[in-house]
C-alpha cells in the first residue's frame, strides 16, 4: 500500500516487458564452417615489425687510424679555435696587448690550481659535515623524567592558553545583549500566548 497524501492506494502495476525482436538464426555453410573454425583455434601470428639489426662492421686497422686522426686533429682544431676565442676577448678587453704562450699557459695554470683548491676545500668541508660524530649525552631517569614533566606541563598550559583565546574570540566576543521588551510588546505577547490553542 502507497500513501499519496489523501488515501492509500496499491503499488501500481509495472510495465509490460519490452518485446525483444531475436535475429532470425542462420545456417552456415561448411566452408564459412571452416573458416570459423580456422579463426578460432588457430592464433594468427603478428608481423615483426623490429627494423632489422645493421649488420656489425669490422674496422681494419687503417680505418681505426684514419678515425683515430680525424678525432685527434677535429680535437686539436677545436681547442685552437677555443684558444683564439679566448686571446681575441682578453685582447678586446685591453687593446694594445698581446698574449704569448707563456703567459696563456701560466694563466691555464692558475686556473687549474684554483679549480683543484675548490674541489679540495668542498671535499674537506663535506666530510667534516657527513662524517662527523656526533656527541650525543646519556641521560639518566631522572633527567628522562624532567623532560617528560617539562614536555606535558608546557604542552598543557599551551592547550588551555589556546582554548582560552578560543573562548574570547567565539563566545565572549559575541555575547549578544538581553532584549527588552516594552510594555506594549509584553502585553502582545501575553494576548498572543492567550489565545494560542
Amino acid at each position: 500500500m502507497m500513501y499519496d497524501g489523501q488515501c492509500y492506494t496499491s503499488f501500481p502495476t509495472p510495465p509490460p516487458p519490452l518485446a525483444v525482436q531475436a535475429s532470425p538464426r542462420r545456417k552456415l555453410a561448411p566452408d564459412e564452417m571452416d573458416k570459423s573454425l580456422q579463426r578460432l583455434t588457430f592464433k594468427k601470428e603478428r608481423k615483426n615489425m623490429l627494423v632489422p639489426l645493421t649488420p656489425r662492421v669490422v674496422l681494419g686497422s687503417a680505418a681505426i687510424e684514419a678515425s683515430n686522426n680525424r678525432l685527434y686533429t677535429q680535437e686539436m682544431e677545436r681547442r685552437k679555435r677555443k684558444k683564439d676565442f679566448v686571446t681575441s676577448k682578453y685582447v678586446s678587453k685591453e687593446p694594445g696587448t698581446t698574449l704569448d704562450s707563456q703567459a696563456v699557459s701560466e694563466s691555464v695554470e692558475r686556473l687549474y690550481r684554483y679549480g683543484q683548491q675548490h674541489l679540495t676545500d668542498l671535499s674537506k668541508t663535506l666530510d667534516r659535515k657527513y662524517n662527523a660524530k656526533r656527541e650525543t649525552k646519556a641521560l639518566n631517569r631522572e633527567e628522562i623524567r624532567e623532560y617528560n614533566d617539562r614536555f606535558y606541563t608546557s604542552r598543557k598550559d599551551l592547550g588551555k592558553e589556546n582554548i582560552g583565546k578560543l573562548v574570547d574570540k567565539y563566545v565572549l566576543q559575541h555575547d549578544l545583549p538581553r532584549k527588552v521588551l516594552t510594555k506594549e510588546q509584553q502585553a502582545q505577547t501575553v494576548s498572543r500566548l492567550a489565545t494560542r490553542p
